[in-house]
């Protein structure tokens, strides 16, 4: 599965590759996981994709980034970057302020992921995908 997310100030287009190591499907109790297993999972990040034209967060407005997430030349979804917590900055911003009081810091250069704006979508072997984010840019890959 994979998802455009919000990223970091020097880079916005970024696809999350997710590879969860837990069943879709409890196998004793036919429950679908919920978003919790998935977290304890380490949120089930196998990687991420960059691209597009790196930008500094204030050149844009971030709330407005969105995108269209093609698969096979298909339109699978689309979103904007405000639905995640009314801005993507706020889940970076959550984090650094947790952190801080352990002695803990975001470091300049890392990649930290905001949050995802549209629902996974599932990838097969020879799947294309080109993600368009308009006026920043575009990434595109195919899965081998």
């Amino acid at each position: 599965m994979l998802r455009p997310v919000a990223g970091n100030c020097s880079a916005v287009d970024i696809i999350e590759i997710i590879d969860a190591r837990i069943q879709r499907t409890d196998p004793k109790t036919n429950a679908t996981r919920k978003i919790f297993d998935t977290i304890s999972d380490n949120a089930a990040n196998a990687g991420f994709v960059t691209g597009g034209r790196p930008i500094r967060p204030g050149d844009v407005d971030l709330r407005w980034v969105s995108a269209l997430l093609y698969r096979n030349a298909v339109i699978e979804d689309s979103g904007v970057a405000a639905a995640v917590l009314n801005h993507p900055a706020n889940g970076p911003a959550w984090l650094a302020n947790r952190l801080a009081p352990h002695g803990e810091f975001l470091k300049a250069g890392e990649i930290i992921l905001g949050g995802s704006f549209t629902a996974p979508v599932f990838a097969n072997r020879g799947d294309t995908f080109h993600i368009d984010y308009g006026s920043l840019g575009s990434v595109g890959f195919r899965f081998v």
